[in-house]
């Protein structure tokens, strides 16, 4: 993932861009209906007077989109970039007894901009990308070069409301088996934990192996071209930890044996009478693989959870196969401990938690319980807030307090 982060650019050092924050962040999907504010000022230090006919800023969002394939009449053009989101605020202009001069001195001019929530995040894909900036101009009549400023801005969208635990159930001639998933959304590099039970009703059940990947869908579109192009990876998921609901002490047992299914296609696990339950901490594909899960039409990035379960009888030469398939989302990296994920409990569900669809979320926490990959945009980014730390606490603490409701139970 490209490392973008907030800079200043520009002709002029007189001229400079303040924002109260570094960056912006978006409420849950597009479909919520949230204003968000950017706040700021443009800063004009001047040692004598100068003449001008305009002072605006402009917040601007483009598209970039690569084509190696080709698109356009004769399919010669290889890449393509389009404005998605402009807004304009004319901040000075001269009056009468202005006569077209800015006197020397220090000016500060605010200005504010409402953006709704259904604006696209800032995507950083390999062959496509949408980032945004803010421009300052102080306009120069007779002038050959105006005087500019420019400061790039992140948009990232935070956890939704609506994350969830999802509860998955199938029923064969030889066991019943449940998956259940304490979120349904995840950042890049994290920890991801779900448990799994598995009721036998036949004697000599046993579980030969196990496959989770996730599965990553992009789309690329340009209605304007016709032209569409799409492409699917597929990313294995590591286990970190592996804990017994039954039998809590057998955590390095229950990591060697289910690290074994993961790895053999014979593991050879038997599965007791009673309920078969384990608690696994996941290790989600980092930023380097995975793209985090965008609405956008022309840039759209899906995901989904893929586990598959291979079990077997004595005295069968064929194996039952379970398949567990749900769309899971992805968070940008530079989330992991901002706004969008809670920290669990640390036991693992029980049974019974599983049969009323608890094991729900405890907490909100500012950094995950079982560590992160710390990769290097998520680095920059944590530069980037601790230069505005006491406004940036402030923003968290009003975004975690729409989130802190427990779910409901899972009842269907």
């Amino acid at each position: 993932m490209p490392v973008i982060v907030p800079f200043l650019s520009g002709s002029s050092k007189q001229l400079s861009i303040d924002v109260e924050q570094p960056i912006i962040y978006l409420r849950g999907p597009p479909s919520h209906s949230t204003i968000n504010e950017l706040k700021g000022s443009i800063v004009l230090n001047l040692s004598k007077p100068i003449s001008a006919s305009l002072v605006d800023v402009k917040f601007v969002g483009k598209a970039q989109s690569q084509w190696p394939e080709g698109i356009g009449p004769r399919g010669t053009k290889l890449y393509h970039e389009k404005v998605i989101w402009e807004q304009q605020a004319v901040l000075w202009q001269p009056d009468v007894d202005d006569k077209g001069m800015i006197p020397a001195g220090d000016h500060r001019w605010p200005f504010q901009f409402a953006l709704s929530n259904d604006m696209v995040e800032t995507i950083e894909d390999e062959m496509a990308q949408v980032s945004y900036y803010l421009s300052a101009t102080v306009r120069r009549p007779g002038s050959l070069v105006n005087w500019k400023r420019r400061r790039d801005m992140l948009v990232l969208r935070t956890l939704s409301g609506d994350d969830r635990m999802i509860r998955m159930e199938r029923d064969t001639d030889w066991c019943t088996a449940t998956i259940a998933l304490e979120q349904s959304a995840v950042v890049a590099g994290a920890h991801f934990p779900l448990t799994f039970m598995f009721v036998p009703k036949q004697k000599g059940v046993a579980l030969e192996c196990i496959s989770m990947v996730v599965q990553e869908h992009k789309a690329y579109r340009l209605a304007e071209y016709h032209a569409a192009r799409s492409e699917n990876m597929k990313f294995k998921i590591n286990l970190d930890s592996a804990t017994s609901a039954t039998d809590p002490e057998m955590v390095d047992a229950s990591f060697a044996q289910l690290r074994r299914a993961l790895n053999a296609k014979n593991a050879h696990i038997p599965l007791t009478v009673e309920p078969f339950q384990y608690r696994l901490v996941l290790q989600m594909p980092d930023c380097k693989s995975l793209t985090h899960s965008t609405y956008f039409p022309e840039i759209e990035i899906r995901h989904l959870l893929h586990i598959r379960m291979e079990l077997s009888m004595p005295n069968c030469t064929e194996r039952s196969i379970i398949d567990f398939k749900t769309p899971i989302t992805i968070m940008d990296c530079r989330l992991k401990d901002e706004f969008g994920l809670p920290a669990y409990e640390e036991r693992a569900p029980s049974a019974n938690d599983l049969d009323r669809g608890e094991g729900r979320f405890k907490a909100l926490s500012n950094t995950l319980a079982m560590g992160f990959f710390v990769c290097p945009c998520y680095t920059e980014y944590r530069k980037t807030v601790m230069g505005n730390r006491e406004d940036f606490l402030l923003l968290r603490q009003q975004i975690i307090s729409e989130h802190t409701a427990l779910p409901p139970p899972y009842d269907g």
